[in-house]
């Protein structure tokens, strides 16, 4: 497939009608068919990984809230450059809502860049923080409906988040957990319902608020314990799990708007993932919240047992901070979005305040996303290849971090491939 139709179709599926997504996103599967490329499911790695084989590297996903076709591209050639197997793009319901994005949309861009750039085997695409925060049938069914959405587009990997539901004041762990597990288990029996045939979702669940209250051992051993509890024999239950050992999502900020060093408790995130592993038959835990950690801490994480981890703002701060970006773009996001918010503006001039300007835009600048999508998309080619080559760059080294080098043919061995070519 020629680039300039590939380049098309992956604008048709930003602006064009959302009726035609789909059609635009099977048509790209056929043809990452012919070519080698599908969406596949990450179970059987995580099954072997729970085993200890393979070992020794970590799985980073990758929230790509805008631009996506660009920024995937600059993933899949640092990819190809070391050899690099399994990664995930990911996208939460709520990043997807101010984004201005569909789970069609998403699928079907990652998959163009895919065949633009060459790649042969699985894409992963993963359904981030699904959350729960109500566990009556009516929050399970709007949580259903969005995850048929996802698993439609090619979504085989959704993590569940009904940690607000743990209560805080019970006396035990398992009185915290209990609400949460519950919850958790009812959504990972639904989705194995949406699963394609012979083939099997792979469902996170979530112990602890990052940004909260480090995950206790007793606590994820209550979480796991109750999920279990639960599950008939055969029954597949979460395949991962996601604990809070010190990372914040967005990172540390002060009042400038200027990151700090995250604190991580690397010695409590071995600990858990030994027991993950050892007791529950799980590849370890997943830690949210890290793409503002140093390289250096994130090379920890594979010896530390982390399975996966997620990376969002890291790629953000990049694209909105790099010197090439456009000043007068950047400054009117400013002023808007940071206007915008509560606290952000001065009540007198409604103008920003300059000090609380630069950290209220940096917790809102998420939503530039969406808000701004046609200005990013039309960003001048030579801009959009100064930052293409940083965003390169920062996935090598990101990969490399996490020991990703050489592992390209265990992704191709091992994932699953639930179909070819989007036949449903």
């Amino acid at each position: 497939m020629e680039i300039d139709r590939i380049e098309a179709a992956a604008r048709d599926l930003a602006f064009g009608p959302t009726s035609e997504q789909k059609k635009i996103r099977l048509q790209l599967e056929r043809e990452g068919a012919r070519q080698g490329v599908y969406f596949g499911s990450l179970a059987p790695v995580y099954r072997e990984m729970a085993r200890g084989n393979p070992a020794g590297f970590t799985v980073p996903a990758v929230n790509l809230r805008g631009l996506v076709f660009d920024t995937a591209r600059a993933a899949f050639q640092a990819a190809l450059a070391i050899h690099a197997g399994p990664f995930i793009f990911e996208i939460a319901p709520s990043e997807l809502a101010a984004s201005r994005q569909t789970f069609d949309e998403y699928a079907g861009e990652v998959m163009a860049a895919a065949l633009a750039e060459g790649w042969r085997g699985p894409l992963f695409l993963q359904g981030d923080h699904f959350s729960l925060d109500d566990p009556g049938p009516a929050a399970l069914a709007e949580l259903a409906e969005i995850a048929r959405q996802a698993v439609g587009a090619g979504f085989y990997q959704i993590d569940v988040d009904a940690s607000d539901l743990a209560d805080s004041a019970g006396a035990t762990a398992s009185q915290r957990q209990e609400v949460n597990a519950r919850a958790t288990g009812q959504a990972a029996r639904l989705l194995q319902r949406l699963a394609p045939a012979q083939k099997s979702i792979l469902t996170g669940g979530e112990v602890g608020q990052i940004g909260g209250e480090l995950t206790s051992e007793a606590d994820l051993r209550a979480f796991l314990n109750l999920l279990r509890d639960q599950l008939t024999p055969g029954e597949a239950g979460i395949g991962k799990v996601s604990v809070n050992t010190g990372t914040q999502h967005g990172g540390s900020v002060d009042a400038a708007g200027k990151l700090g060093r995250m604190n991580v408790d690397f010695e409590l995130t071995a600990r858990l993932s030994a027991i993950a592993r050892g007791e529950y038959g799980l590849p370890g835990v997943v830690q949210h919240g890290a793409s503002t950690m140093s390289l250096d801490q994130l090379a920890r994480l594979p010896g530390c047992g982390v399975n996966e981890v997620h990376l969002a703002t890291g790629i953000q701060n990049l694209v909105f901070d790099h010197p090439a970006f456009p000043g007068p773009l950047l400054e009117r996001m400013q002023r808007e979005l940071a206007g915008d918010a509560p606290g952000g503006a001065s009540p007198e001039s409604g103008a920003p305040h300059p000090e609380a300007g630069r950290a209220v835009f940096y917790h809102q600048r998420w939503q530039a996303w969406g808000r701004y999508k046609t200005e990013l998309w039309d960003l001048p080619e030579l801009v959009k290849a100064a930052l293409g080559a940083s965003l390169r760059e920062w996935f090598q080294a990101v990969f490399e971090a996490l020991r990703l080098g050489g592992t390209e043919g265990i992704a191709r061995e091992m994932a699953s491939k639930p179909r070819l070519g989007g036949e449903q």
